[in-house]
């Protein structure tokens, strides 16, 4: 019963907190304050950041990305499998 109980005042604040949402969407609407707009552009922003700085990283220098040669010896240890043999 306790865990009903529980469930139940959730859901009770869940609506509350919908309500109270869709009362303050419908003010901001009405003051002129488009906040879906300045998420979308603060999203593009970001995304622009992040892809001016993979551009700037330095190639990897273990990776060869025409798989001709198959040197372990380029491979940091760090990187190699780990494999016991019986």
């Amino acid at each position: 019963t306790q865990v009903a109980t529980e469930f139940h005042e959730l859901q009770h604040k869940a609506t509350v907190l919908e309500t109270q949402k869709v009362t303050l969407s419908d003010a901001m609407e009405l003051e002129g304050l488009d906040f879906e707009q300045i998420d979308d552009d603060h999203k593009n922003e970001n995304d622009e950041i992040r892809r001016t700085k993979e551009a700037n990283l330095p190639p990897l220098s273990w990776y060869h990305a025409n798989n001709e040669t198959n040197d372990l010896d380029d491979e940091p240890k760090a990187k190699r499998t780990k494999t016991l043999t019986h």
